[in-house]
């Protein structure tokens, strides 16, 4: 027989739940580079991130699709609606009842302006448009439900604006929105 054995000293296992992770730069069993693995909680968060950017531009896309067709001829809202039951009516003093009030600029640096509104309490609940002419490209801006005030960006400091707050009450095929009076800045006069 030989000599003593020799034994190697006790092998500690991982547990469950840990995790072992090999540095950067380390080698793998098959002689090829490791990259250290990204923690589930941050890759989870992006996804969350990116889930929350695509329906809030499916909403805003939404929004905007239906609507501009709801626009009569010059931007004015048309007074019928249609809903999945038909054609219906909505009256003029309706629109006006639910209409954003009291439109007016509290800040106006060149290129940002800043907008306040009052809204009527049975508006609070339809999610708003800010339109403002000339467009600029931009002729549309959403809002959230109850929104009293936006900035709008992008403006030319030498340029005259025109602004309309609506309350989305019926988005569909032909939507109704219930629009503010303009108001405008800068010597432009509402057409």
């Amino acid at each position: 027989m030989s000599g003593p054995v020799s034994r190697p000293g006790p092998v500690s296992e991982p547990g469950p739940g840990s995790v072992s992770e090999p540095g950067p730069g380390s080698v793998s069993g098959s002689g090829q580079p490791t990259t250290p693995v990204e923690p589930r909680g941050s890759r989870l968060r992006g996804q969350l991130v990116i889930g929350g950017t695509v329906a809030a531009v499916a909403v805003a896309g939404t929004v905007l699709a239906v609507v501009l067709p709801g626009q009569g001829p010059q931007g004015r809202p048309t007074p019928t609606a249609t809903r999945s039951t038909g054609p219906t009516e909505i009256s003029r003093s309706t629109l006006t009842a639910l209409a954003p009030r009291g439109l007016r600029v509290v800040s106006d640096q060149g290129a940002v302006v800043t907008i306040r509104w009052y809204l009527p309490a049975k508006t609070r609940r339809y999610p708003l448009v800010l339109q403002r002419e000339p467009a600029d490209g931009q002729r549309l801006m959403t809002m959230e439900a109850g929104a009293t005030s936006a900035k709008v960006l992008g403006l030319d400091p030498d340029t005259g604006y025109c602004f309309l707050v609506g309350a989305a009450l019926e988005i569909s095929r032909k939507s109704t929105v219930a629009w503010s009076k303009p108001h405008c800045i800068r010597g432009a006069v509402s057409r």
